[in-house]
């Protein structure tokens, strides 16, 4: 099995593991082509992504209920995503591109008849890609199969969308941190007042 990534796309990936130096996350966009002998997919394009979460340094969660919050107008700009398969992409940074226990469990759950993809980048590592895609097998049991064969395009491209997508997660992040050291000093504040 092998992914391709385009060259715009893998530009957009470096911006990221540059801009941001804990890990982000969102849904991604694929499409495959199928083995003629096999009719199993074996090669995989990531055709989009869009960032959703800027997470810690070592973990990076989006959700549902925010994607959905954006779908009807991504799917407006871009309909083509509706005939696509979305799987996930996040970033390892400098740990390398791997899949972890929590990856491994997320393909399990994602795995269903056509196929999960999910893509994991690095900006330093043994590896800086890992793309594997989970599947359910007629007993309904998940598998999940790993890329032999990543082939990156490079090109010297620019998008200027890519660091409006980067600012609004950055101040969703910042917004949810500025939130928690609030609550944590009110609470702090209040435990001084009211003593056990």
């Amino acid at each position: 099995m092998k992914l391709i990534i385009i060259a715009l796309l893998q530009q957009k990936i470096n911006y990221l593991l540059n801009r941001f130096d804990i890990e982000w996350s969102g849904p991604a966009w694929f499409t495959q082509e199928k083995s003629e002998k096999t009719g199993f997919p074996m090669v995989w394009t990531l055709q989009h992504f869009l960032p959703l979460d800027l997470g810690s340094h070592s973990s990076t969660e989006w959700s549902g209920k925010h994607f959905m919050s954006l779908s009807r107008k991504l799917y407006e700009k871009h309909p083509e995503l509706k005939d696509m398969y979305q799987g996930n992409i996040h970033s390892h940074h400098t740990m390398g591109a791997f899949f972890s226990g929590t990856d491994q469990e997320l393909l399990r759950d994602g795995a269903n008849d056509v196929g999960y993809p999910s893509l994991v980048v690095a900006s330093s590592g043994k590896e800086t890609h890992a793309f594997a895609i989970s599947y359910l097998d007629q007993f309904r049991q998940p598998h999940i199969i790993e890329a032999k064969t990543i082939d990156v395009e490079y090109d010297e491209v620019t998008e200027n969308d890519w660091i409006k997508e980067a600012d609004k997660i950055e101040k969703r992040f910042n917004k949810a941190k500025k939130e928690t050291s609030a609550m944590t000093k009110y609470n702090s504040n209040q435990i001084s007042v009211w003593p056990n």
